[in-house]
């Protein structure tokens, strides 16, 4: 065998044993994900919180969605202005904790609501 042909069986052995292998490690893409952003997550009752969903693809852009919404929790601390889009708002009733929940493509997100009494105000006569 000459040296030239020698030398091509083994450029070819190693391009096949080469291209078997990989040098750049296998990255998983994102998950698709909904996450909730609330104008506040500490209120009065009486006041309200607007609540945004906002829902990544797979490779982490931001989706127009019209995702689902709910209360977890139902003690009737609060009600949403709606159940579909992808801005709500809760008003907050009565003093407790809320759990409100927003859905879209099985990907859920939740986000905690305080609700505080609000403070009543004594007046008093003023001495005579």
């Amino acid at each position: 065998m000459s040296k030239m042909r020698y030398l091509v069986l083994l450029v070819a052995a190693a391009a096949i044993v080469v291209s078997g292998c990989s040098s750049t490690p296998k990255v998983e893409a994102d998950q698709a994900r909904i996450n909730i952003v609330a104008s506040s997550t500490d209120v009065l009752a009486g006041d309200s919180v607007s609540l945004k969903a906002l829902v990544y693809d797979e490779e982490g852009k931001l989706v127009t969605a019209s995702p689902k919404w709910r209360i977890v929790n139902d003690d009737r601390t609060g009600t949403l202005s709606r159940t579909t889009g992808d801005t709500v708002n809760f008003r907050a009733l009565k003093a407790g904790r809320a759990v409100v929940e927003s859905e879209y493509n099985n990907m859920k997100s939740t986000v905690e609501i305080t609700v505080r009494a609000r403070p009543t105000v004594q007046t008093q006569k003023p001495p005579k």
